[in-house]
């Protein structure tokens, strides 16, 4: 659904840097580049050490990116009746994102390219180039990559609380 160029496209777009939808996950911490990095020269100056560290990296808000992911996020709608996001993130081998975790919402796992080992609560599974897994909403789990791996999240949104919260009167 994006190739590793397609990722390192956006890892490298400004305007993907100023939106604020490129992040650095260290030590289980993700951080934005555009605040930790005051000026999108100064990222990209500092992008090749970020990969010799073999620095992990997410990318946000890549539900209308491509084709594939914009008919993944419409599938998977259709099944969960709320809205649904979608992060990509790039992971070296022997790497991890974040430590055992919950998600408030449903979350489904798609390779795109490598291998990924997911720990789950009761169980650990393995999923390779063009598989998926579910992962129901509040289930602890953590991910591994076994391999250089870029993998999506899909997520759904609450739309209630997301933007109606916002004291902004939306009705029709």
């Amino acid at each position: 659904m994006i190739t590793k160029e397609e990722f390192t496209r956006v890892l490298t777009n400004p305007d993907w840097y100023i939106q604020g939808s490129i992040y650095t996950i260290v030590d289980g911490k993700d951080s934005k580049v555009n605040e930790t990095y005051k000026s999108y020269a100064e990222y990209l100056s500092n992008l090749p050490t970020l990969i010799n560290n073999k620095t992990v990296f997410k990318i946000q808000d890549l539900e209308k990116f491509n084709n594939a992911i914009v008919k993944k996020c419409s599938q998977l709608f259709e099944i969960w009746k709320k809205p649904v996001n979608c992060h990509a993130y790039w992971g070296y081998a022997d790497t991890k994102s974040f430590d055992k975790h919950t998600d408030p919402c449903e979350v489904c796992i798609y390779i795109c390219e490598g291998i990924k080992q997911i720990d789950l609560d009761q169980k650990q599974s393995i999923i390779r180039e063009g598989q998926h897994l579910y992962i129901k909403a509040n289930e602890p789990h953590a991910a591994k990559n076994l391999t250089d791996c870029l993998s999506l999240s899909f997520g759904t949104e609450d739309f209630t609380e997301t933007y109606c919260e916002t004291g902004m009167d939306i009705s029709l």
